[in-house]
């Protein structure tokens, strides 16, 4: 792990589910196989760098991933994190997840991937939290349904969706189904 980042308690993430990441384009892809018990996860990845130190709205992806320990004001380091494959054949190993806080942009459980060459922000998490994302032919906004506030937006770039900003409460937590 880098020497910047603050580290907390280990934890095993085998309880936690199975989740999916793909990057529209083909950029990254994340796939855990098996159940929560026995969960590891692989990837593809192309070097795209006009998104390295952005993050992209996926549509695709079920989890947040970036391979920036930087962007951790603090980790939550992981026993059992599982894998990622790389296009080049080369394995990530998930090393953590926490808080990704930087100007214009915070967001919580964020998984950890060194040599991710993208970041991902969850369409599909988003959703789950109760925002409202609402897409145009040159970008979208995304809004809190619970306080009708706009909390991010993001330009379309070369067909994919790029933040400008996410706030996202740390404490928020997904709505209740009715």
């Amino acid at each position: 792990m880098d020497d910047d980042v603050t580290i907390v308690a280990p934890v095993d993430v085998s309880s936690f589910p199975s989740a999916t990441v793909g990057i529209q384009a083909g950029l990254l892809e994340v796939f855990a196989i098996g159940d929560a018990e026995g969960a590891s996860t692989q990837a593809t990845t192309a070097d795209h760098p006009v998104f390295c130190t952005k993050f992209i709205l996926d549509s695709g992806a079920s989890t947040h991933a970036t391979g920036n320990a930087s962007l951790f004001p603090w980790l939550i380091p992981v026993r059992q994190g599982g894998e990622v494959r790389a296009a080049n054949g080369h394995q990530l190993a998930v090393r953590g997840f926490g808080p990704v806080v930087m100007e214009n942009f915070r967001v919580n459980n964020v998984l950890y991937v060194p040599g991710l060459t993208c970041n991902v922000i969850s369409l599909s998490r988003l959703i789950k939290l109760d925002y409202n994302v609402m897409f145009s032919r040159s970008g979208c906004l995304i809004k809190d349904l619970r306080t009708g506030e706009i909390v991010g937006n993001a330009r379309l770039v070369q067909g994919i969706y790029q933040l400008d900003r996410l706030e996202i409460p740390m404490d928020r937590a997904p709505a209740v189904a009715p």
